[in-house]
């Protein structure tokens, strides 16, 4: 029991806080097993905490906009392109494809999450 406004907002942070690094851990667990699938960001674990649970991937076969489209048709909804940050892209030299962004938010669910590694997994 919580008493109080900011006391009950402090409590459900923590708690999307602890979903989303549930979400995300068992989303890297998934795709550091996939061969032809490229992180980029933090992919330890442990260090969760220190990144936010939206996720740049590339397909070593598939083109970010065609990996997009793959998971599109399969009802998985991800997006493709350099989300205004084009001068990391840039330096990453992933330019002009950019990258495929997943994110894993309060919304999503673990079911969803094993269904798009399911889908990549196809990919292998």
């Amino acid at each position: 029991q919580v008493s109080g406004r900011r006391a009950a907002l402090a409590t459900a942070y923590a708690a999307i806080g602890d979903y989303e690094r549930q979400l995300s851990q068992t989303l890297l667990t998934g795709l550091a097993r996939l061969q032809r699938v490229q992180v980029y960001g933090i992919t330890d674990p442990a260090r969760l905490a220190e990144r936010v649970p939206t996720f740049g991937i590339r397909h070593s076969r598939l083109a970010p906009q065609a990996l997009a489209e793959w998971l599109d048709a399969r009802g998985i909804f991800v997006w493709n392109g350099n989300f205004y940050a084009l001068p990391l892209t840039e330096a990453l030299g992933l330019e002009p494809e950019g990258l495929v962004r997943i994110g894993m938010l309060h919304y999503n669910t673990l079911a969803e999450v094993k269904r798009l590694l399911a889908a990549l997994a196809e990919l292998e």
